[in-house]
């Protein structure tokens, strides 16, 4: 068994971002896929993490396009990761709707930061599963610094 920690990259609009791989431990042999996965056509939405998802209140805005996708109520969800699943609550009767319990686990399991990116595919939107695919926080600073918990970065 070694620690490994690979990346691979993408060009988004002009700017070279890779995907951040947590340390593990794995096999001598590399047992996960460590490339960006292509959209399956599902609807999706992409944040920016700012510090108000990593850090204390732990909490993810869903964009306002993104609302007619999902229920208009509480209800559990399921974030599915790099083989992991987890489980949060999605707040859909609230004036912000957001990504609540749970989602602080996702983020310390999966060592998000400010200025990573993740792009959340809606799967299924019987059980609200996403399939998360997340971007090493090299987007700009000109882009996540102007976020916050009321005006989260969303890139479209």
């Amino acid at each position: 068994m070694q620690n490994v920690k690979t990346k691979s990259s993408v060009i988004f609009e002009g700017f070279l971002i890779t995907t951040k791989q947590v340390r593990t431990q794995v096999p001598n042999k590399l047992t996960f896929d460590s490339k960006i996965q292509p959209l399956m056509g599902s609807p999706y939405f992409i944040s920016i993490m700012a510090k108000s998802h990593v850090q204390l209140p732990y909490q993810l805005v869903v964009p306002t396009h993104f609302h007619k996708a999902l229920p208009l109520s509480t209800v559990q969800g399921i974030l599915q990761c790099r083989g992991n699943t987890w489980q949060i609550r999605y707040c859909g009767d609230s004036p912000l709707r957001r990504f609540s319990c749970g989602w602080r686990k996702f983020v310390e399991d999966n060592e998000l930061q400010v200025g990573d990116g993740c792009v959340f595919e809606l799967m299924d939107d019987k059980e609200l599963t996403f399939r998360v695919q997340i971007l090493d926080g090299q987007i700009p600073s000109k882009f996540f610094k102007k976020g916050s918990l009321d005006r989260p970065i969303n890139i479209d």
